[in-house]
């Protein structure tokens, strides 16, 4: 493609799927219909989200559209750097190797993914990059945040901590593990509130550590951590800017204020539900001193 921002040309064929099944997955909330899939295609993707699909009965609340693209479609002669801007009413575009998906801020609208990849993890990692920018929309639109993070179950209650790569999200997942603690996610966590309250739903996507099995619950919130690695172990309260901040930077996806909506009015009401400690702390640190309350 020459930009991600035109429609697919000649050398796509946006009419044709590949073929007539279809699969229902809950993925942060929302019911996601996915049509167009060959059998191969389907079966790749219970094999990895079987845990999410929803009831066949279920009220859809968006619908994605898989549709065949020829390979030479995607042949990138120069790299060069795009701006997304979101809250236009422009369909945003996801763009990688071997795929381009179009995703429509209103959910009323069937968002499309075309591929050339027929199945495999070729095709699994093109759907689950789409999926991960689709569901930091809808999450979006409805008052909650994706959030780069690991969560922890502790005493029926999830403690979040995020970061950047490299901060020691999956280590601090795997120590946990081997403790016994239950781990939603070491890579994306859904944040939104429910009944009032803010909890955090299990997503199928993961790090290093793997997806972990059971389906997409949600645990209420207990408390938010940004975590980084230090010399030693060392937790502070951090004040209402640098919370609010910390949490945008680690957002990813949709990270751009629009509207009502907008992501630094989410993480304010995120952040008045409770304080958001900054922990730094070794692979020597105990693990009851990070998990404190």
């Amino acid at each position: 493609m020459n930009s991600p921002f035109l429609a697919p040309d000649q050398r796509w064929t946006p009419g044709v799927v590949w073929g007539g099944r279809q699969l229902l997955l809950e993925v942060a909330g929302t019911v996601l219909a996915i049509t167009g899939l060959d059998g191969p295609q389907q079966a790749c993707l219970l094999a990895a989200m079987g845990a999410y699909q929803a009831d066949p009965g279920a009220r859809v609340d968006a619908r994605l559209e898989v549709r065949r693209a020829a390979r030479e479609a995607f042949a990138w002669p120069a790299m060069r750097e795009y701006q997304l801007h979101l809250g236009h009413g422009e369909p945003l575009p996801v763009s990688g190797y071997g795929f381009l998906a179009l995703l429509p801020e209103d959910p009323a609208n069937p968002a499309q993914l075309f591929t050339c990849e027929h199945a495999g993890e070729s095709f699994l990692g093109a759907f689950e990059n789409t999926l991960r920018v689709h569901a930091a929309l809808r999450l979006r639109a409805r008052g909650g945040l994706l959030l780069h993070s690991v969560a922890l179950v502790v005493d029926g209650a999830a403690r979040v901590f995020f970061g950047h790569s490299g901060d020691g999200k999956s280590t601090l997942a795997r120590r946990a593990l081997e403790a016994g603690t239950q781990v939603l996610s070491d890579d994306l966590n859904a944040l939104e509130i429910e009944d009032g309250r803010w909890r955090v739903r299990k997503l199928p996507f993961a790090g290093e550590l793997g997806r972990q099995p059971g389906p997409g619950q949600a645990v209420p919130l207990a408390s938010l951590s940004r975590l980084q690695r230090g010399t030693g172990f060392h937790r502070r309260r951090l004040g209402s800017a640098s919370a609010i901040a910390s949490l945008l930077a680690c957002a990813p996806f949709a990270n751009r204020d629009a509207g009502e909506a907008g992501l630094i009015s989410i993480a304010t009401a995120l952040c008045e539900n409770g304080p958001v400690h900054e922990i730094q702390c070794t692979l020597d640190t105990p693990l009851d001193d990070i998990l404190q309350p």
